[in-house]
């Protein structure tokens, strides 16, 4: 629940507005048709602390998947609670709504629940074919490659082991003065 006013469309968005009852106005939508949602929201009492949680029935879904609800609790010295998380139990997704307070009195709208389950995704799309290997045709007339000489394994592993000795001597002599 969050404080302000719910974003329009008003749907998906309830309004809970505290005096001595607790009141609950909305619509909710994306419902299974004749389902009856439960709207429960976590309370706390007049200093602010935790005091547990209410529930509210709301009609029955119309055929459009609709519900819009109106309902009064007795609010016994509560007020729902600001960032407290409101579950809308007896739909297929469960939806984590936000409320908000509408300025010029407490009152307090769940923000947009999950939008209605839609058409099914479009399938992947299928990997590219395999192409068949190239079919051997004429070849061309090869041309030499040029063979470029390098040397012996053994003269090139002597001129390395002499260079790491002339730059072990010249560290051993030690400094010059």
């Amino acid at each position: 629940m969050e404080p302000g006013i719910c974003p329009r469309p008003l749907e998906n968005c309830l309004t809970f507005r505290v005096s001595s009852d607790i009141t609950m106005v909305g619509t909710v939508r994306g419902l299974a048709p004749s389902l009856s949602p439960q709207v429960r929201f976590p309370v706390v009492d007049s200093r602010g602390q935790p005091a547990g949680t209410r529930s509210a029935e709301c009609p029955p879904a119309d055929d459009t998947g609709r519900s819009t609800c109106d309902a009064s609790l007795p609010a016994q010295g509560q007020r729902p609670q600001l960032d407290g998380l409101v579950q809308l139990l007896g739909q297929t997704a469960t939806p984590t709504p936000t409320a908000t307070l509408a300025p010029g009195g407490s009152a307090l709208p769940i923000a947009p629940l999950l939008p209605p389950v839609g058409p099914a995704p479009l399938p992947p799309v299928p990997p590219p074919p395999l192409l068949a290997p190239p079919v051997p045709g004429p070849s061309a007339p090869v041309s030499e490659v040029p063979v470029i000489p390098e040397a012996t394994s053994a003269g090139l592993l002597a001129a390395g082991l002499l260079a790491l000795a002339a730059l072990a001597a010249s560290w051993y002599r030690g400094p010059r003065l």
